[in-house]
């Protein structure tokens, strides 16, 4: 079964350091309104997983996002 991620949240993100974006010349700390809900830069560290099935299901039940 490959589960997807369905968040795009900064913590899901490689551009993601230490709550420091590091998409700008000079990394900038991400606001705390912001990180939750990501930005359109956001490059995902895992954009599936191939898995159990049970698995799969916790991910999708709790709208987990795949790190």
């Amino acid at each position: 079964m490959i589960v997807k991620s369905k968040h795009t949240s900064c913590y899901g993100c490689k551009l993601n350091k230490n709550d420091y974006c590091y998409w700008f010349i000079r990394p900038k700390i991400i606001p705390r309104d912001i990180i939750n809900n990501g930005c359109k830069h956001r490059e995902a560290m895992t954009d599936s997983i191939n898995t159990k099935e049970i698995v799969g299901y916790i991910v999708n039940k709790f709208d987990g996002e795949l790190l």
